[in-house]
């Protein structure tokens, strides 16, 4: 059942939520990177132990629910969806009458339930947190997932851009704290935003490692891969940026070599209807499965021969991380983000950005099983380490804890 929108001309159900929860604010709760490690942030305070339960949370959808709520609800973390929005910024009196609207919401949410901190996640969210916060009673912590500060659907060089960039800028100085997930983010967070360093933190995600719970035979039967099929696999979601239309084409090209391959995409999103078209006009539609958001991840990781990523940019990838955990090896075009993740033998970068290219790559590590092994064995390896050290950073404890002692602004 859906979660009632809330109706702030009636606060008799926001009386009964828990009290003293950190206040979590995001878009939506749809499939993506960041939505995935806010879920199991405060899913795993709900269950203390390790650490844990320190901070729970309370999650505040501003403009729509998205498909991983169900899963909050299922873990018992209380959520609340507000059905608002904040129309483009270049049309300024609309932009700034819901932004005051929507301000106002998230503050009298925080003062009801007496949210300790404000934590906005992503820079629509971070401007929020910023405004919502009054330093004294509530703090504001802002967690930045990617190089992409601000959104890749906005170009670089326009006047909207530039307002943004200054929003950005202007948000990223006025919260208390900033979380930055890799070195990389941390340095475009300082040398491109002005952010101090002294209000960065420094947090490497945690991705929990994917246990496979079938054998190879027993998942491909799951989605029809023949024995000698090359099974290729990819998860996010549908959008340009993941350039799945690329994967497809690839498939096209494999296949006209006599390679037997199927490629099952992992994911929902906006791009969906054109790359089923775009299956049908290379005549792979037969060999090409969209799955949506499939839910047993560790059947499609057993299911699948390489992992294969064709994205223009990343921060840190999720998925790569988990294929690793899986020990899948991984295909990927040399991009920012997958480019440092993957270096020192840890997964293929393809030289060229070309379908040709990737295709290259792909039937390259098929046909040799001794590479396969070798980049399955350094990257798990890597995985581990990277895992033991997020682990060890704190979490999000540390990061709540530093920020309450800074005392009143």
């Amino acid at each position: 059942m859906r979660t009632p929108v809330l109706d702030f001309t009636n606060t008799e159900h926001l009386d009964r939520l828990p009290k003293g929860r950190v206040l979590h604010v995001i878009y939506s709760m749809k499939q993506g990177g960041a939505e995935r490690l806010l879920l199991d942030d405060v899913v795993a305070q709900e269950s203390p132990g390790d650490g844990q339960g320190e901070f729970p949370g309370l999650v505040v959808c501003w403009n729509h629910e998205g498909i991983l709520a169900e899963q909050l609800r299922t873990a018992g973390v209380p959520y609340l969806v507000l059905d608002r929005r904040l129309r483009p910024i270049w049309k300024l009196p609309l932009f700034l009458s819901d932004l005051r609207t929507l301000v106002s919401s998230i503050r009298k949410i925080a003062t009801i339930t007496q949210a300790p901190i404000i934590h906005g996640h992503l820079i629509d969210s971070t401007l929020l947190a910023a405004l919502a916060s009054n330093g004294k009673t509530t703090k504001s912590v802002t967690t930045i997932y990617s190089n992409h500060v601000i959104p890749m659907s906005i170009p670089k060089g326009g006047a909207k851009y530039a307002i943004w960039n200054a929003i950005a800028r202007w948000s990223l100085k006025r919260v208390d704290r900033v979380v930055s997930i890799s070195t990389d983010v941390t340095q475009t967070l300082v040398k491109g935003f002005g952010v101090p360093e002294e209000n960065l933190i420094e947090r490497p995600i945690s991705v929990e490692a994917v246990t496979l719970t079938r054998s190879a035979p027993e998942a491909r039967a799951l989605f029809d891969v023949a024995d000698n099929e090359l099974c290729l696999a990819f998860v996010g979601r549908l959008v340009e940026n993941k350039n799945q239309a690329c994967l497809i084409r690839m498939v096209g090209i494999l296949r006209s070599r006599g390679v037997p391959v199927r490629l099952l995409l992992v994911g929902d999103g906006p791009d969906k209807d054109m790359l089923s078209q775009t299956a049908r006009e290379h005549d792979v539609a037969d060999h090409v499965r969209l799955l949506g958001h499939y839910k047993d991840l560790p059947a499609v990781m057993a299911a699948c021969d390489i992992f294969v990523t064709a994205s223009k940019s990343e921060g840190v990838s999720l998925a790569l991380l988990e294929a690793m955990s899986a020990e899948v090896p991984i295909v990927s075009t040399n991009n920012e983000g997958n480019s440092d993740l993957l270096k020192d033998g840890i997964g293929t970068l393809v030289t060229g950005t070309t379908d040709t290219a990737l295709a290259d790559a792909v039937e390259a590590l098929w046909r040799d099983d001794t590479a396969r092994s070798r980049q399955v064995a350094t990257a798990k390896a890597f995985f581990d380490t990277y895992r033991r050290a997020s682990v060890e950073a704190g979490g999000s404890n540390f990061v709540y804890r530093d920020v309450l002692s800074m005392g009143p602004a």
